[in-house]
């Protein structure tokens, strides 16, 4: 029997979906989806609320860089699947 697990996870992304969040808690990027050579990972939050604070309230927003601010973001549902070959 193969593995395969699908969860739902939320992620920050600009409304137009063309960059994505991606990676430490503490030293975050917001890196275009076009860019094939970035390496970095993407963070990945339990609930819609835990992805939302990750860009919008408190301890979260300390130290953001500023072109945070250019973008309209917003938390996004999407669906991991863990498949095994």
């Amino acid at each position: 029997m193969k593995l395969h697990i699908t969860t739902t996870k939320w992620v920050i992304m600009d409304k137009q979906r063309t960059v994505i969040a991606k990676g430490s808690p503490r030293n975050r990027h917001l890196v275009s989806l076009d860019d094939a050579k970035d390496k970095k990972r993407i963070l990945f939050y339990n609930s819609q609320g835990m992805a939302r604070n990750g860009y919008s309230t408190g301890f979260y927003t300390f130290g953001l860089p500023k072109d945070w601010d250019e973008y309209k973001l917003e938390p996004v549902e999407v669906e991991m699947i863990i498949q095994e070959k």
